[in-house]
């Protein structure tokens, strides 16, 4: 019996005038597989798209999206003998550039029909938000915040809000507490690390490995005019103003609440967050090595 791939698909991600139904039905025309759609509404039903990934019984549930599609299908396959499968259509893509997932269709389509399937960590934060890549609290959140607020898109909207942001910084005050530590430090952000790089790609967490049974708290101290433009560039972080430490769990209590984000997806302001790895807790489809 053929396999069964269910695509999710979310159309209000990225440039929003790809047909991409039409691309994937194109590539599997004639192919042994069965395939099926699920297009996201807006606003997302969360109940909804976990009953049917649960009722598809696919083999293989594909995001086609940006970070936050990614991550919502993670939630439903995470812990079952589901495949999760990328589809990079973001703005950003940061998860995918991470995995080496290729932006063109016919690429990532070939990933999902005969790439290798592999375990990957997830991070359990406060007890209900998972993290498949990089999760902060501090100024990245809060520009992420001010981007979703804001009437304006695209990179030079983006670049704006970055601006504003950085200019009116406030530098954190945090109490980290892992495994065999405790500090405290005064920070711009701190970073809850599975994978090395964020969508510009500036590369946060050298150590960043998705399969290793750790992951990274990244303490950035300050964050310079020049090192913003830097970021902005893809030309990396000023290793300098970082430190990082590997854990399998971390507490971070903040003196005042701050803007906390998951994977892209701004969650508020918390004064605590608590992290926990998830070794191997979910399957994943990547390139051949």
């Amino acid at each position: 019996m053929p396999d069964k791939i269910l695509f999710v698909v979310n159309k209000t991600s990225g440039e929003n005038n790809n047909n991409w139904q039409a691309g994937i039905e194109s590539y599997f025309k004639g192919k042994e597989a069965t395939i099926d759609f699920y297009h996201l509404p807006d606003p997302v039903d969360c109940d909804s798209l976990d009953q049917y990934i649960k009722d598809a019984k696919a083999k293989k549930v594909v995001a086609v999206g940006g970070d936050g599609t990614i991550s919502l299908v993670a939630k439903s396959v995470t812990g079952t003998s589901m495949i999760l499968g990328v589809v990079p259509a973001g703005s950003a893509n940061g998860m995918a550039k991470e995995l080496m997932i290729p932006a063109k269709l016919e690429d990532a389509l070939q990933i999902i029909e005969g790439g290798r399937q592999t375990s990957m960590d997830t991070i359990l934060l406060n007890d209900k938000h998972l993290c498949l890549h990089l999760s902060d609290v501090g100024i990245n959140a809060q520009l992420i915040k001010n981007f979703e607020d804001g009437d304006t898109r695209g990179k030079l909207g983006y670049f704006k809000v970055a601006w504003k942001t950085l200019v009116r910084r406030q530098a954190l005050e945090v109490t980290i507490k892992n495994e065999d530590k405790s500090f405290c430090r005064k920070a711009i952000m701190v970073v809850i690390a599975n994978a090395g790089k964020y969508g510009t790609g500036a590369v946060i967490n050298p150590e960043g490995e998705i399969d290793d049974g750790l992951f990274e708290i990244v303490v950035v101290k300050r964050l310079t005019l020049w090192g913003f433009l830097k970021i902005m560039l893809s030309l990396g972080f000023d290793h300098k103003n970082i430190e990082i430490y590997q854990t399998r769990s971390v507490d971070i209590l903040a003196k005042h609440r701050a803007h906390f984000q998951v994977d892209g997806e701004y969650i508020g302001k918390v004064d605590k967050i608590t992290a926990i790895i998830q070794p191997g807790n979910i399957q994943i489809m990547l390139p051949e090595a």
